[in-house]
C-alpha cells in the first residue's frame, strides 16, 4: 500500500508498505512507478518523497533537499534534552548502516504498530 498527496500540482510521497513475501516482485516500486507516469499524464511538476534516507529514494530523486532544525533553549534541562535529541539521531543513523535490510525493515514496522 502507498500512500499520496497532491496538492497545488505537487505529488507528496508518505507512505508506503508492503508484505515482505512479495519482495522479490519489487510491488512496491512497481507501484510507485506506475503512479509517477500518472502524475507525468496529469501534467504534475514535482514530486516530493519527503524526509528520510531510505534506499528507494535514491532511485526516484534527481535533487535532494536538505532539512535544518534550530532549537533554542535556556534551561540546563532543556540544552541536556537537545543534547540527547542529537546522539539520539545519530545512533540511529549508525544503527540503520550496520543492520542488515531485512531486520531493519521488521524493526520499523514493529516500532510503528
Amino acid at each position: 500500500a502507498q500512500y499520496y498527496f497532491n496538492y497545488k500540482n505537487k505529488l507528496y510521497f508518505f507512505q508506503m508498505g508492503s508484505d515482505d513475501k512479495y519482495a522479490k516482485f519489487n510491488v512496491s516500486q512497481n507501484l510507485m512507478g506506475y503512479v509517477m507516469e500518472e502524475a507525468i499524464k496529469r501534467d504534475i511538476k514535482e514530486s516530493d518523497l519527503l524526509r528520510g534516507e531510505e534506499w528507494y529514494k535514491t532511485r526516484w530523486a534527481n535533487i535532494t533537499k536538505k532539512k535544518f532544525d534550530i532549537i533554542i533553549s535556556n534551561s540546563r534541562l532543556g540544552n541536556f534534552l537537545i543534547i540527547l535529541m542529537k546522539l539520539m539521531s545519530i545512533f540511529f543513523k549508525i544503527a540503520k548502516r550496520l543492520i542488515p535490510f531485512g531486520i531493519k525493515e521488521k524493526i520499523e514496522k514493529n516500532l510503528y504498530q
